[in-house]
């Protein structure tokens, strides 16, 4: 009859665990890593992205602004005429590029009573934004 000894089948069992373990550490770091940075980077392209918009956005707002500023200009110091027949949402009383490449503004005539109301839209690229001014 042989007789085993308990020590030495533990210590190979607890041996085998390591190494087992050892093993199956770098297969789950590795994927748990790639998700992180993965994550990292779809936030980081996010924000470039909305960075981008912003500044498409902020193009068309002052295109709009220095749209109604002309249109406020030429009715009170050059007397545009303005009458309920220029009254269109559909074409404007006056457009416009600025100096920057494919920036624009179109400005409305769009009610005389009891103020007169233009609405001045600004474009660039893909953003649109308009301004009104009562009187």
């Amino acid at each position: 009859m042989t007789a085993t000894c308990p020590v030495s089948s533990t210590a190979n069992s607890k041996a085998s665990i390591k190494i087992l373990a050892g093993e199956i550490k770098p297969a789950v770091k590795l994927p748990g890593v790639l998700v992180v940075a993965m994550s990292g980077s779809y936030i980081i392209v996010s924000g470039i992205k909305a960075g981008g918009t912003q500044a498409q956005s902020t193009k068309a707002y002052f295109a709009a602004e220095a749209g109604l500023e002309n249109i406020l200009y030429q009715v009170r110091k050059e007397n545009l005429p303005h009458t309920r027949d220029d009254i269109s949402l559909d074409t404007p009383i006056i457009s416009g590029d600025l100096e920057s490449a494919g920036v624009s503004y179109k400005e409305y005539f769009t009610d005389a009573e009891p103020t007169r109301v233009f609405v001045s839209v600004g474009e660039y690229q893909s953003a649109k934004r308009s301004v009104e001014a009562n009187f």
